[in-house]
């Protein structure tokens, strides 16, 4: 059986593996792929293998178009932040955000 919401993650540093863990406990939610960088965040999107992509904002070329292109192939953005990322998420057009003590700045 399939999970019911397949996630790409394109995180770095200390939350990455907390979060897929934290993800991989939950038996509604399944990574599909730990993707090493943005392009390959875009081409996973592009097969329709995920429902979303959890991303830190210090992704390289993680912008706008970036973005647009994830949300045009039905992939819902989240952006992995601390508090004092919001604005540059926010500024990417990155409306779903997930805290954490540790994202890189």
């Amino acid at each position: 059986m399939s999970a019911s919401y397949p996630l790409l993650v394109a995180v770095t540093g200390a939350a990455e593996a907390r979060l897929v863990a934290a993800v991989e406990s939950q038996p509604e939610l399944a990574v599909v792929r730990r993707c090493v960088d943005l392009a390959e965040v875009l081409a996973l999107a592009a097969t329709g293998r995920a429902a979303a992509a959890l991303v830190s904002l210090d992704l390289r070329r993680l912008d706008r178009d970036a973005v647009a292109r994830l949300r045009a192939d039905r992939v819902a953005v989240v952006a992995v932040v601390t508090e004092a990322q919001q604005p540059r998420a926010q500024a990417l057009g990155i409306t779903c955000l997930l805290y954490t003590s540790d994202a890189a700045d």
